[in-house]
Order: structure tokens, then sequence, then C-alpha cells
């Protein structure tokens, strides 16, 4: 999944999502709340998610993994 990297492996190796926005009930964009944001990966041995935070843009992650997995 990605660019094959682990995401602490951060910018220019692991894959990065930038700009994530979600719309409220309004219908408008706004940043997402880091306070009830949280990084979740089923498979840590496997792919991994990390650095997210959120700038003026909106949110960004760093996720990833090399992949062949055994189930």
């Amino acid at each position: 999944m990605g660019s094959g990297h682990f995401a602490k492996e951060g910018y220019r190796k692991a894959a990065l999502v930038k700009g994530i926005r979600i719309a409220n009930k309004d219908n408008n964009f706004v940043n997402p709340n880091v306070g009830k944001a949280t990084t979740v990966t089923t498979r840590g041995l496997c792919y991994t998610v990390d650095g997210f935070g959120v700038l003026k843009m909106g949110m960004h992650v760093f996720f990833g993994g090399p992949g062949q997995c055994p189930n």
C-alpha cells in the first residue's frame, strides 16, 4: 500500500495524503478535530499510519508499508 515504505519514514519515503477536510452539518468543508482523530491500523507489522496533524490547508497523514504480509 502506498510507496512500500512505513509511515515513520516520513516525507519523500512514505505515502502522504494532505488537505483532508470534512463536510460539517452545514455542508461546509472544515479541518477535522485533532483531539477526536485517531490513527488505526489492523495490521501494524504490515502497514502503518503516523505523523498526522492539521495545518491551514487541512489534515495530513503518512501511511504505507512493504506489503507481502502473511495472513
